[in-house]
């Protein structure tokens, strides 16, 4: 059995460098949420919206339809990624994220 006496550090720099390009030419890099990254903000969504009466205040402020809100309410899962993004940093810029921290 063979045991190396030093390992391999592997780093980004090579990475890097190619998105570097891949940027230059033009390219465009997205970022794809996790599932448990979006669970997490459609739990955020979900309380602040059940423990709220005020759809409308939210509708007028996040430009999503109030009926659509009490949709995403009861089927969060059913909301679109633009939709999680909107309501999530709303709720967590009034400061809801530390009011129902569990």
């Amino acid at each position: 059995m063979h045991i190396p006496i030093r390992t391999v550090v592997k780093d980004r720099t090579e990475l890097d460098k190619e998105m570097a390009k891949f940027k230059a030419k033009g390219g465009e890099i997205k970022l794809i949420p996790t599932v448990g990254a979006r669970y997490t903000k459609e739990r955020l969504i979900k309380k602040s919206l059940f423990y709220s009466v005020h759809h409308a205040f939210h509708s007028r402020n996040t430009g999503i339809p109030a009926v659509r809100l009490k949709t995403i309410q009861k089927m969060p899962n059913l909301a679109t990624e633009l939709e999680i993004e909107q309501l999530y940093t709303y709720f967590r810029d009034r400061g809801e994220s530390s009011i129902w921290h569990d």
